[in-house]
């Protein structure tokens, strides 16, 4: 399975409350990666390992913007905010919506979504979403199905990755 290694392409900017500092979280976007659906149809898909990369916030703040490379969704998707909880359990922290897209090169989605020191970032995708990942030596991801909710706690349905 592509997933077996994967790194989401996927990033998000934050910015500090009264602050210019800005932090990019994710994989790094220069790559493409190829379209990969959900093996679970919708699903909530969150980056957990990326070796050489941020994967969780440094700080508080609010995500202002996410991208994904090479994607395609038929309907909405949600950008989400996920934390860790004792047990490794997830909980689902906020989440912005967006329409559906098409890109092979860079979507950009402006939001406007607190964020905590340690949450990571991920999205929700419909069955038949696509979105790029590439092999990458070490990183991992979560999924859950059905979508991880606002406040939900719950384990992953599956982790993938070589951890």
């Amino acid at each position: 399975m592509l997933l077996s290694a994967a790194a989401l392409v996927l990033t998000a900017a934050v910015s500090a409350p009264r602050a210019s500092a800005a932090v990019t979280i994710g994989s790094d976007l220069s790559v493409e990666g190829a379209p990969t659906p959900c093996p679970f149809g919708d699903c909530t898909v969150v980056q957990t390992v990326l070796p050489g990369r941020q994967v969780t916030s440094p700080i508080g703040g609010v995500v202002v913007r996410w991208r994904v490379r090479n994607a395609f969704s038929p309907g909405p998707v949600r950008f989400r905010v996920v934390r860790g909880v004792p047990g490794a359990a997830f909980t689902g922290g906020g989440s912005a919506a967006s329409p559906g897209f098409s890109c092979t090169a860079t979507c950009t989605v402006n939001v406007r979504v607190p964020i905590s020191a340690g949450d990571h970032i991920g999205i929700d995708a419909p069955g038949g979403a696509l979105a790029g990942t590439r092999a990458v030596a070490g990183a991992g991801l979560g999924i859950w199905s059905p979508f991880l909710g606002n406040g939900e706690a719950r384990l992953a349905t599956a982790s993938i990755g070589d951890l």
